[in-house]
């Protein structure tokens, strides 16, 4: 008879069961397959334009240059749609270099963030040129090229990322100056183009991030997306990067951030050094002493009971100030910070009454306080720089060098304390500030024999800031501009009820003593470039030293106007684009021949005619020129130079 229990339930074969995990696998691989294919067909149209920060252009005569790609980090910002709403992303700054090397050229690259882009200077006022012109007045046997690519809002992820690339270009010397963007720069966690902040797991997305597939996937998105308002693409890109600014010091996320930054600078440095590079860790700068914390937090062990005395002792510490008892003021200040050593305000305030008394070691242990448990986090702490410090330790190899930017800062600040004599507002040096960081990498590498080889240092060459900045051909146009740019940020980084700090106050009475100043050509470039709208054009540069070169060909001062040309060559963002480019040559060539000098204005309209082949302008201007030459050397056919008979030798 048979069981009354249910039927038992046949099982698949062994074989079946295989070609159902075979079935399986082929979908996967296929799937695979279509997502390769789909990447091979947008490589091949180009799809998103060329990644690489420099791109290659022909540069006449069969030689090739480098120039800035301006979207070149467009797979790293465009995903924050407010940012690909504004069409353009933060770039390295505009710059053009040879391809090939001088076999006397030692090419030194320049990693890091806004800071060592020189924001908000031009290239000129950065740091990486400071460095140049500091090298080639000092050193000997070699002719020393330095390429900027810092990039705003980058963090070390950006830096890693970047560091073969930067290899390519021919780089003799890696120098690393980042570090100030690794929470609100991209791939920050706590930015608004956050990646995970577990390592392993935000190298995979970095490199999916760089795949064409994805940014099509994004743009895709973005065109489903509500387009932002016009208000809000006018937003800063610092106002747009925080998403988190309640970070305590030493907190979980604080303590996982600072890790990946020790990751990733190792990476890096053992990424140059393999290929046989010599590396520069450049230890971090920041405004301490003119710059507030933006966000203060009590401690996790703050007793809820405690508020109010602490409250109490900070109150009576400001009225205490008011009537002119400072020494009374910091004893109530003293016991606030007892009560809330993780307040970041507090240790401020402390600092600036004990600077007041002249206590200035005293003050700078409270002043860094205040920079370290700031909860905005603009700024890396001082344990920052002693990470860096570690790696430069650990490494144990003679070209993996220090250059201790953040104690030279320091030194040259008054009383030690870095302010604004040396920053703008938070991380951003001044001129000087970007001279003294230069100065300090200088001297790294010159006291290292073996970074540089052959070569002599002659440091008894080396001037003053003011001789160098000279050299860079900044003016009193360039420094406004900064100061304007400085003054926008400074307002939109500080909070509403800071807007009016002593320190915007200051670029504020800068800019307008400055302005007052501006006489002669000056005054009318300016004016014209204002009028014409200049200002808000991506070449804004270019435009106003032509039009100062313009006006000085006009007042006849020729060699004035070759010097505004030559900014606008060098400095510029036209020298990016070969048919814009021709347009600087066309300028130098009219004022040469105006002042009669027809051999180089034939040149200049030769390089003018390479870089566009198609200039009518350059045809008419060429032609004019020889004809010029020609007359010229009839003339001196006609009238050839008599010689002296009298005097010594005859």
């Amino acid at each position: 008879m048979a069981g009354t229990g249910a039927a038992p339930r046949n099982r698949p074969s062994l074989p079946s069961r295989r070609l159902r995990w075979l079935r399986r696998l082929g979908a996967v691989a296929f799937a695979g397959a279509l997502v390769c294919l789909a990447e091979l067909v947008l490589y091949l149209a180009d799809y998103g334009g060329p990644t690489p920060i420099f791109v290659t252009v022909p540069d006449g005569g069969g030689a090739e240059s480098y120039v800035t790609n301006l979207d070149a980090f467009r797979s790293t910002f465009a995903a924050k749609p407010l940012m690909r709403a504004q069409g353009s992303y933060p770039a390295a700054p505009a710059q053009r270099f040879p391809v090939r090397k001088g076999e006397d050229t030692y090419r030194i690259c320049v990693l890091g963030g806004s800071a060592a882009m020189g924001f908000p200077h031009r290239v000129n006022g950065s740091f990486p040129l400071f460095l140049q012109s500091i090298l080639n007045r000092v050193g000997e046997g070699k002719r020393f090229e330095v390429i900027n690519v810092g990039v705003a809002a980058l963090s070390s992820y950006g830096l890693l990322e970047r560091t073969g690339e930067v290899l390519d270009y021919g780089a003799d010397m890696v120098v690393v100056y980042g570090g100030h963007n690794e929470f609100y720069g991209a791939y920050g966690p706590a930015s608004a183009i956050p990646l995970s902040s577990r390592r392993p797991v935000t190298l995979v997305q970095l490199w999916l991030r760089r795949r064409r597939l994805s940014m099509a996937m994004g743009d895709l998105l973005a065109h489903f997306l509500p387009a932002p308002s016009e208000s809000e693409t006018k937003r800063h890109l610092a106002q747009i990067m925080p998403r988190k600014t309640d970070i305590r010091y030493g907190d979980q996320l604080y303590r996982r951030v600072k890790a990946n930054y020790l990751a990733n600078l190792t990476a890096v440095v053992r990424l140059v050094r393999r290929r046989g590079v010599p590396v520069v860790l450049c230890t971090l700068g920041a405004n301490v002493r003119d710059f507030p914390p933006l966000g203060s937090l009590h401690g996790p062990d703050f007793p809820a009971g405690a508020r109010r005395q602490w409250q109490q002792h900070v109150e009576t510490a400001r009225q205490l100030a008011r009537a002119g008892e400072p020494d009374a003021a910091i004893v109530e200040l003293q016991a606030a910070v007892q009560l809330s050593p993780g307040h970041a305000e507090t240790h401020f305030r402390l600092a600036k009454r004990l600077e007041q008394r002249g206590r200035y070691q005293d003050a700078a242990s409270h002043y860094e306080a205040a920079r370290n448990l700031d909860t905005v986090r603009w700024r890396a702490g001082a344990d920052w720089n002693e990470l860096i410090r570690d790696i430069v330790r650990r490494a144990d190899d003679d070209l993996v060098l220090l250059a201790d930017a953040a104690a030279y800062l320091e030194q040259r600040a008054e009383y030690g304390l870095p302010g604004s004599t040396l920053f703008l507002e938070h991380v951003h040096p001044t001129l000087k500030g970007n001279f003294a960081i230069a100065e300090a990498v200088a001297r790294t590498i010159g006291d290292s024999p073996a970074a540089v080889q052959p070569g002599a240092w002659h440091w008894q060459r080396h001037g003053a800031f003011e001789s160098y900045a000279a050299a860079n051909g900044i003016d009193v146009l360039d420094v406004i501009i900064a100061l304007q740019q400085a003054a926008v940020l400074h307002r939109q980084v500080l909070p509403p009820q800071n807007g009016t700090s002593p320190q915007y106050r200051n670029l504020l009475m800068q800019i307008a003593e400055l302005e007052a100043r501006l006489s002669g050509a000056h005054r009318v470039a300016w004016d014209e470039a204002a009028e014409a709208g200049a200002f808000e054009r991506d070449d804004y540069y270019d435009r106003l030293r032509l039009l100062l070169a313009e006006e000085y060909a006009e007042r006849g001062q020729l060699e004035d106007a070759l010097r505004e040309v030559d900014k606008a060559r060098r400095y510029g963002v036209r020298q990016l684009d070969n048919t814009r480019y021709a347009e600087v040559f066309l300028a130098r060539a009219a004022i040469l021949l105006r002042a009669g000098s027809a051999e180089p204005a034939v040149a200049a309209a030769q390089r003018a005619l390479a870089l566009d082949p198609t200039s009518a302008r350059a045809k008419e201007l060429l032609s004019q020129a020889k004809a010029v030459l020609q007359e010229q050397g009839a003339a001196k056919a006609r009238d050839p130079i008599s010689l002296p008979t009298t005097g010594p030798g005859w």
